[in-house]
């Protein structure tokens, strides 16, 4: 329970760890502190699931598990909800207070919702799985655990966020191990938990890296644009920076649309501008005092093209 507090601390915390520079703070805010409330609610459903495991479930006994949990949330959903409307009724709005008569079936507590959903379905799994016998239920294991196990560790591919789905997925490894398997000893528990460890770090690395390279490509792109721009080798200029790099504040949020000036045009108003003995006739356009900058919209041409 103490490694889930720590986990809201550091998940609803207002400042993002992941903007932290790559090092041991950033490593023990993430693996010790983050991670662990992950390992947290697996470690409080396995043992669950365990004891699952020692009886016959039937559908009527899991509905009154379901109907009890349901009235224990209503109490202190209700009673949490008088508490906001007396001291902080700013942060109660109408839909909250709906879910809140509901809180099972809306979901206000994710885990109670997804652990509901998974003892109405228990009955149908657990004889499913014995029904598939031992080989077939070791090599299901074994199946789900590369897929949703060891895939996870690599960014971009499916993995399985917190709900049910989780739940089945442990479910189904901890009856084969229960069932079928030779407990571990002390050297294989410890040998599991420093491959995960350093898988954890790996990933963890690996991720920064790549942030870091996405930023770069970022500012590379961004001086291109500058380049060109400042050349006039483009004739539609975005405006937008990508994404993942701060906004300027003197940049459009949208496109600007800039005609190319003919190279020899250029240069003869170059001349007549920097020759003292001749003064223009009217102000030069705005695009050709600061050609490099952005803001100039094609408006600001138009004295360059005689119609």
């Amino acid at each position: 329970m103490f490694m889930i507090l720590i986990h809201h601390f550091i998940v609803h915390n207002g400042y993002d760890v992941l903007k932290l520079p790559l090092g041991p703070e950033r490593i023990f805010f993430q693996l010790a502190m983050a991670g662990g409330g992950k390992v947290g609610v697996v470690i409080f459903f396995s043992i669950s699931a365990w004891f699952f495991l020692d009886r016959e479930q039937t559908i009527k006994s899991n509905l009154k598990r379901v109907w009890i949990m349901e009235r224990e949330l209503l109490f202190w959903s209700l009673a949490l909800m008088m508490f906001y409307l007396v001291f902080d009724r700013a942060d109660l709005g109408t839909k909250l207070m709906v879910r809140s008569l509901v809180p099972l079936s809306t979901g206000i507590w994710w885990y109670a919702t997804a652990c509901a959903i998974f003892l109405m379905l228990l009955p149908f799994l657990s004889k499913g799985l014995k029904v598939l016998g031992r080989e077939y239920h070791l090599a299901l294991a074994a199946t789900v655990l590369v897929i949703w196990g060891l895939t996870s560790f690599i960014p971009g591919m499916i993995g399985i966020n917190d709900g049910f789905f989780g739940f089945i997925y442990l479910f189904i490894l901890i009856s084969a191990y229960k069932w079928y398997m030779e407990p571990f000893t002390t050297r294989q528990v410890w040998l599991m938990i420093g491959t995960g460890l350093g898988f954890f770090l790996l990933y963890t690395c690996a991720s920064h890296n790549i942030v870091a390279a996405r930023a770069r490509h970022g500012n590379i792109h961004h001086r291109r644009l500058e380049a060109a721009r400042h050349h006039g080798r483009l004739r539609h200029v975005p405006a937008v920076r990508p994404r993942h790099l701060p906004q300027s504040s003197h940049q459009p949020d949208s496109a600007i649309r800039v005609r190319r000036v003919p190279d020899h045009r250029l240069c003869r108003i170059r001349k007549t501008a920097l020759d003292t003995t001749v003064q223009p006739a009217r102000p030069l356009p705005a695009a050709i005092r600061d050609s490099a900058d952005p803001r100039h919209t094609a408006h600001d041409l138009r004295d360059l093209y005689p119609d």
